[in-house]
């Protein structure tokens, strides 16, 4: 399987923000969380993990300890249960993309692309992507990402994050550029800067 992967260019990175800038769009970066365990391991070389024969494995009690709060109970009893099938001494092929691994970063961009495609977005350069409008053609959205850190640029751009974060888990997003009320109450003043965290889930 290729191993490459493509990062967007800066001189590409430079005109997307400059015609969201000129688009007046608000703007969100994110970061996704454990992002190429997120992908599917299709290397026809796996690779294998072997379990200790000694006990260091922990287990997991019934009920989810307030230090995994940021999981939720789906996703503890899916650990938990996962927990139980170890068993030590055996050796394990992994089924997700690892850090390191041979064609990781290709496996999760791939599957990056992939999902934006399915929200209707096309890649003009590498891992640059526009939503056009389907009457008039005209960009409505763009969003770019150097590998697992996503920014992006719409009105509607926290739907558009909202989304995708159905389809991968983002740890957080970050309001980059927005709109804030003036003294009337409308929405039309403009905020550049760095905007206090926004939980996603």
């Amino acid at each position: 399987m290729p191993t490459y992967a493509g990062t967007p260019s800066i001189h590409s990175i430079y005109i997307a923000i400059i015609y969201m800038l000129l688009k007046d769009f608000p703007m969100i970066k994110a970061d996704v969380s454990g992002a190429f365990l997120q992908a599917e391991d299709v290397c026809d070389e796996k690779i294998r993990i072997g379990v200790p024969g000694i006990r260091i494995l922990p287990d997991f009690p019934d009920k989810k300890p307030k230090e995994l709060s940021k999981f939720t109970d789906e996703q503890y009893e899916i650990v938990k249960k996962k927990r139980k099938e170890l068993k030590e001494g055996e050796i394990y092929i992994t089924d997700k993309a690892l850090y390191g691994g041979p064609g990781s970063v290709k496996m999760f961009s791939t599957k990056a692309k992939t999902e934006l495609k399915e929200l209707g977005f096309e890649e003009i350069d590498e891992s640059i992507h526009l939503r056009r409008e389907t009457n008039t053609n005209e960009v409505n959205a763009v969003i770019y990402h150097p590998v697992d850190d996503f920014e992006g640029g719409a009105m509607d751009i926290e739907e558009i994050f909202s989304k995708y974060g159905h389809r991968l888990f983002l740890g957080s997003l970050v309001q980059v550029r927005g709109h804030r009320a003036d003294e009337t109450g409308k929405e039309d003043v403009p905020v550049l800067g760095v905007f206090p965290q926004l939980a996603v889930r």
